[in-house]
């Protein structure tokens, strides 16, 4: 088996691939420091409303900047980035912007899937990789539905 997809993405696709991917880490890193704002508030007030104030109004920018600043690394600054997946029967192969990653299927477990991707958890690194149905021609990507059936 060898099922090869590309795309390319602007700075929207690529945002919400990492968003699709990455959410959850995030999520549960705005949710720590969350209660930690809210322990100090509840512990000294005066410091803890200062501090649950800042967080809430500089976490979101601070999360758009960092994947701005990713993004521009990428893309050279250019207005796309291309992003690649192979599918073989040993495992499945990411490359962006020159970089590549292997992952074997035995790493791997299918997470979930949703209109536009198709997420894997990465047992290792203990993250979702999401794979864009986009990527795959009709072709393609019934035989990417047909491993991530299989790997269930």
């Amino acid at each position: 088996m060898r099922i090869e997809g590309r795309a390319t993405l602007g700075y929207r696709a690529y945002r919400q691939l990492m968003w699709a991917s990455g959410k959850g880490r995030i999520l549960k890193l705005w949710g720590a420091a969350l209660l930690i704002a809210v322990g100090v508030l509840l512990l000294t007030p005066a410091a803890g409303a200062g501090l649950l104030v800042a967080f809430l109004v500089a976490a979101p920018p601070y999360f758009a900047l960092s994947l701005r600043r990713v993004w521009r690394r990428l893309s050279a600054g250019g207005q796309t980035v291309e992003i690649g997946y192979e599918l073989t029967d040993e495992g499945m192969t990411v490359s962006l912007a020159g970089v590549s990653t292997q992952h074997r299927w035995e790493s791997l477990r299918p997470l979930r899937e949703t209109a536009h991707y198709w997420l894997f958890q990465s047992l290792l690194a203990r993250r979702a990789i999401a794979v864009p149905r986009d990527a795959f021609s009709a072709d393609a990507r019934v035989e990417v539905d047909a491993v991530f059936a299989r790997r269930r």
